[in-house]
């Protein structure tokens, strides 16, 4: 058996799951004994949904956050930007306005969009 040393920096420890003939792995830091707080201003409805999650899968909320904030760093560095979607979208006043009149107008379908939900190309 080969020793965790050998396969990665001593930084670093593997633990292997098997899944469905698969095997994941997960690398955990070594915990360096220093942890730092940060603060953020959050909206009512994130916090709520940070605590439903929280509560109905067991996570503790610091976890969760650490979790998601490297999930998203991570996305942020490996993925072209073009295919991530930003979670709001800021819009002068104006423009909002805009698109509620738009939103609120019924329109027919282009034959392009139409084409488009039947198939075609």
């Amino acid at each position: 058996m080969i020793g965790l040393g050998e396969l990665m920096p001593r930084e670093l420890y593997c633990t292997a799951l098997e899944l469905r003939e698969r095997l994941l792995y997960i690398y955990v830091r070594k915990d360096t004994g220093k942890i730092m707080q940060i603060s953020a201003e959050i909206s009512k409805s994130t916090k709520q949904l940070l605590e439903r999650y929280s509560r109905a899968h067991g996570i503790k909320k610091q976890f969760l956050i650490e979790s998601a904030l490297l999930h998203h760093i991570q996305a942020l560095e490996e993925l072209p930007s073009g295919v991530i979607v930003a979670p709001r979208l800021v819009v002068s006043a104006a423009s909002g306005r805009k698109i509620v009149e738009l939103l609120s107008k019924k329109q027919k379908p282009t034959r392009e969009l139409t084409e488009l939900m039947r198939g075609g190309d």
